[in-house]
């Protein structure tokens, strides 16, 4: 099994913890949202969609295999309405 897939908890970890809004791997990110009940769709350009029900869709871009922060920062403030730990 590939590394990222038994470590989408420390990510969400980080994510929560907002200790690595800048500098978060981007398809360890993907994963995650993932991994939370999350779907995922292709948008224009670089631009992913990730929609979960109750809740506003996620657009993420991949920046040179980084996640922009105010994206994490976007989905943390989702992950903390769920409880999610």
């Amino acid at each position: 099994m590939p590394p990222n897939l038994t470590n989408w908890k420390n990510t969400l970890e980080k994510v929560l913890s907002g200790e690595a809004d800048h500098n978060l791997n981007f398809d360890d990110y993907c994963l995650m949202l993932l991994r939370c009940g999350y779907t995922k769709r292709h948008g224009k350009g670089s631009h992913i969609i990730f929609s979960k029900p109750g809740f506003p869709n996620l657009v993420v871009q991949d920046r040179n295999g980084k996640v922009k922060g105010y994206q994490v920062s976007q989905g943390r403030e989702q992950l903390k309405q769920q409880n999610l730990k």
